[in-house]
């Protein structure tokens, strides 16, 4: 996060090999926490983890360039940088306001070309640097910006290029009266600033019509800070999936149930960060993506993900903005600061084997799965008159980057509560003097008969003021409850809730049972909070990020808790309650 001011998308992240650093950039005002006059900052690291933050902007927008208003979004060139020389691409923002509800203005966003010698700490524009000055005149954009490049093989391949070396550049944005879309370019790597429209990218179906269930994708009206990638798969590297990560804006509006602190802000319920893997496919309208899975890359405050490829680490690694919406303007301009980033993630498959069914959903309603049927049906002494089918589960999680398993220091493991007040509370993980930056591991086998499970965040000693996690097996919901985690008025409190349940696999028999057995995976819950902001990772593949406004800015204890249905016993386990008090990671430079 920047020393004081405005902070919202990422920018520019990537590599750079020469001065083997890491940059990430993010959109800034520097004089105050509202948005507007938007510069970048940087930040620069050796390892992913320890940050120096830059005190000054690293590229403001200059009125001699062609009247610019604002330095947009961008990314980092991923041609090799020429005697330490670094690349990025970003939109010049000309004309204001702009957005996909108002008629677009031809010339309001450009994408200009900057270069760096200290890896990004500061940029400068050379005398051409205006790459494309505008969309493709022929099409009625809702908007267009945010530029993205790299090499797309599986899109070289359906071209009928050459080489899988082709440089790629899309642009975000959308159709008027047809949906989102990217614009696709191809790059001369010889020329960075040679950019030759191709044709529009879409994916089928779009999902835009009345939502079905939870589980249902909205792919919005127009799109925002769109990457492309192809992620290996986890059986076989030398085959990849095809994967859109897309901030989404227009989705389609449902009745507020709730009002003031417990609802959310306009901006929330109007934005999302989703994902799409498909099959690329050539029409004759241009390229399409025909849906395979998708979902949200996380369900809560996050939006406009940016990522690059590491070679370092040989993954995908993504940055997310995370909203500072929940506070009143004036709480914001009394905290100085708005917004930050998220700490690393690494964007990759995950799959799971032999999985027979989920809680209650039918497995085949739930978009974010590729299911495959696996090849012979099991019989089990579960079912002796019934064949048990199972499917091959794959989807796509960010995940926190295993680097910062560095910030860890103090270790501590659930002891024995004294404050039992709250439902079938089965123990507690104290932190004495109050702990303001923490990691947990907490994992259940939820057992039956529950109405929910999680654990509760204490911010005062008596538990008085708490942040809830809770999974609730019925509804396959996993919510985080604020209602009770702050006293200060102005702060936005509704609950954050996602999708979320928990499969059934066949496991190989052992000992004396020969047939295979089935069984129900734990309840894994991975929690990053950081003074206000929380991150949640369910099972490696459902995200929640929020913000908490404590007054003490701390927590006193984390509580296991499980409420069960009626008087009977709990039949599940507390297997793992973990956390660590976490290093500060980011400086001034």
């Amino acid at each position: 996060m920047p020393p004081t001011g405005w902070l919202n998308d990422p920018c520019a992240p990537g590599y750079d090999s020469v001065h083997d650093v890491y940059h990430v950039g993010f959109q800034w005002n520097p004089k105050k926490p509202e948005w507007g006059d938007i510069s970048w900052g940087s930040a620069l690291s050796k390892d992913l983890v320890f940050w120096k933050t830059g005190v000054f902007p690293s590229i403001e927008p200059s009125r001699k360039h062609d009247g610019e208003a604002g330095v947009f979004t961008g990314c980092w060139s991923p041609v090799p940088s020429v005697a330490g020389r670094s690349t990025a691409f970003y939109t010049s923002a000309r004309m204001l306001p702009i957005h996909y509800t108002i008629p677009y203005n031809w010339g309001s966003e450009a994408i200009c070309v900057a270069t760096s010698d200290d890896a990004g700490r500061t940029w400068q524009r050379g005398h051409e640097s205006t790459v494309l000055e505008g969309p493709p005149r022929h099409l009625q954009v809702t908007g267009w910006r945010d530029p993205y490049v790299a090499k797309w093989p599986s899109l070289s391949r359906v071209l009928g290029e050459e080489s899988d070396e082709v440089l790629f550049g899309i642009v975000s944005g959308g159709i008027r009266d047809t949906g989102p879309a990217v614009f696709l370019y191809s790059i001369d790597q010889s020329d960075l600033t040679t950019w030759n429209f191709l044709s529009v990218l879409t994916i089928a179906p779009t999902f835009r019509d009345a939502r079905i269930s939870h589980w249902e994708p909205n792919y919005g009206a127009n799109w925002e800070v769109v990457n492309f990638l192809s992620l290996p798969d986890p059986d076989d590297a030398a085959t990849s999936r095809d994967v859109l990560i897309i901030g989404v804006e227009g989705r389609k509006q449902f009745p507020v149930k709730t009002s003031g602190r417990h609802c959310h802000s306009e901006f929330r319920r109007d934005h999302s960060q989703m994902w799409v893997s498909g099959t690329l496919v050539k029409t004759s309208t241009g390229m399409q993506m025909q849906f395979r899975s998708g979902g949200a890359l996380d369900h809560g405050a996050i939006y406009a993900v940016n990522s690059f490829y590491d070679p370092r680490s040989n993954r995908q690694i993504a940055f997310g903005w995370i909203i500072e919406e929940d506070l009143s303007a004036e709480l914001r301009r009394t905290q100085g600061w708005a917004g930050l980033l998220s700490i690393p993630r690494v964007v990759q498959l995950n799959r799971i084997r032999h999985v027979v069914h989920a809680l209650k959903s039918d497995l085949t309603s739930i978009k974010s799965f590729d299911l495959v049927l696996e090849d012979k049906p099991q019989q089990t002494r579960l079912s002796s008159t019934k064949n048990l089918q199972t499917y091959t589960v794959t989807t796509l999680c960010a995940l926190p980057d295993p680097r910062i398993n560095t910030l860890r220091q103090t270790q501590r493991f659930l002891g024995s509560s004294a404050y039992h007040s709250l439902p079938e509370a089965l123990g507690s993980l104290d932190f004495p003097l109050g702990c303001s930056c923490w990691e947990a591991d907490v994992s259940f086998d939820i057992g039956t008969d529950i109405q929910s499970i999680g654990l509760i965040i204490s911010h005062t000693k008596d538990s008085e003021l708490r942040t809830v996690i809770s999974f609730s097996p019925d509804s396959e919901t996993l919510r985080i409850t604020r209602a009770k985690s702050t006293n200060m008025a102005d702060i936005c409190v509704a609950d954050e809730e996602a999708p979320h349940t928990l499969f059934s696999t066949l496991c190989p028999g052992t000992g004396a049972v020969a047939e295979p057995v089935c069984a129900q995976e734990p309840l894994r819950l991975n929690v990053f909070f950081d003074v206000s902001c929380l991150e949640l990772f369910a099972n490696r593949r459902t995200a929640i990020t929020t913000r908490v406004y404590p007054e003490s800015m701390t927590c006193c204890n984390i509580q296991p808790f499980v409420v069960t249905k009626g008087e009977r016993p709990w039949s599940g386990k507390l297997l793992e309650c973990t956390a660590w008090e976490l290093k500060a990671s980011c400086y001034k430079m």
